[in-house]
């Protein structure tokens, strides 16, 4: 599975969330979450990814991944 949705995955067992509770919360229909906990999706929707991370006060930031060269 994805690294983020592995991080989920872990935020939800630590606070004990069902996944009926993140699908209420997130907005993310169960058929996905499942798909993503299952690895039938690859590269989960990015503002899928957003809402769920959101739960749980994070977002998405882009950072660089080095400095670029002039």
């Amino acid at each position: 599975a994805h690294s983020l949705v592995n991080f989920l995955y872990v935020q939800m067992r630590l606070e004990n969330m069902t996944m009926t509770e993140m699908t209420r919360r997130s907005g993310v229909c169960r058929r996905a979450l499942e798909n993503w906990w299952s690895g039938r999706t690859r590269t989960p929707r990015l503002c899928e990814l957003e809402a769920a991370l959101g739960v749980f006060g994070y977002g998405l930031k882009p950072t660089p991944l080095k400095e670029r060269e002039s």
